[in-house]
């Protein structure tokens, strides 16, 4: 069982540490909504006394146009617990710039995409084993390589015939990175706005990126990804998605957070039933 301490945030409060496996919190909403998220950027990010970031501000947003809780609790987790904590009910929504799967959706409920996700590949400076943005020179490659136990790109990755035995899992971005650095590996595959935002906030000249790496699946929407037993409030937040991309404040979230503007998906894309 996850029992893991987490750093909580009551918005406009300050930090306080409480257990992980303490909430008796019923199907439906108070008026807190429990944010769980990891920290980093661009998703969501510790700034003082605050948590910002893109899936942050997307959910205050819908919170406010929807009518749902006006206080936020944020809820730092590590991602591998993200959904273990919605299944615990540890907190009620992650912001976590996560992906639709099959197998998540049988444990929590997700809202429509909100914007696209690439990959990228962390490599060492001058790039010694010619990664390209294909995925095939790091089949051709020959070393490890790093990627976040979790997320659906290490999933992919550790079932791929030629590359599986080779990769290693993180359980940050931020330590795969370091690997990297210190030539332990030889590629980090990434989210793209993660890796440019990780080097642009901490320039390291033994690092460098390689963008957009291919390969490893089709560019795909980020959504937000709700406990069982909201769906009313996945409903009034897809509204709320849908209305946001049409009168371009989603546009204005990602470029406050130096997200690509161009990875804002279509008004009518929707995710699989939850049935």
């Amino acid at each position: 069982m996850f029992r893991k301490k987490m750093w909580v945030i009551v918005a406009g409060v300050g930090l306080s540490l409480v257990a992980s496996g303490c909430s008796s919190a019923s199907n439906e909403l108070s008026d807190t909504l429990r944010v769980g998220y990891v920290n980093e950027r661009p998703y969501s990010w510790i700034d003082g006394k605050d948590v910002k970031g893109t899936d942050i501000d997307i959910i205050k947003t819908c919170m406010q146009r929807t009518g749902g809780p006006a206080n936020l609790e944020y809820v730092q987790a590590e991602f591998e617990g993200l959904i273990p904590g919605l299944q615990g009910k540890r907190f009620d929504v992650i912001a976590g710039g996560l992906l639709y799967n099959d197998e998540r959706q049988k444990l929590a409920d997700a809202t429509s995409p909100t914007y696209q996700f690439r990959l990228a590949a962390m490599v060492q400076a001058g790039n010694p084993h010619g990664i390209t943005t294909e995925i095939e020179s790091l089949i051709a490659a020959k070393g490890r390589i790093g990627a976040k136990q979790g997320t659906y790109d290490y999933e992919v990755l550790v079932k791929h015939p030629e590359l599986g035995d080779r990769v290693a899992g993180y359980d940050s971005s931020q330590s795969a990175y370091r690997d990297l650095a210190n030539g332990r590996i030889i590629a980090v595959v990434d989210n793209e706005a993660l890796v440019v935002q990780y080097l642009n906030a901490n320039p390291n000249p033994k690092l460098e990126i390689v963008q957009p790496f291919n390969g490893v699946y089709e560019p795909a929407g980020a959504v937000i990804w709700f406990r069982k037993g909201l769906e009313s409030t996945v409903d009034k937040v897809n509204g709320c998605i849908k209305e946001i991309k049409e009168d371009g404040e989603l546009t204005k979230i990602l470029e406050s957070n130096e997200y690509p503007v161009e990875a804002v998906t279509g008004p009518d894309e929707t995710t699989p039933n939850r049935n």
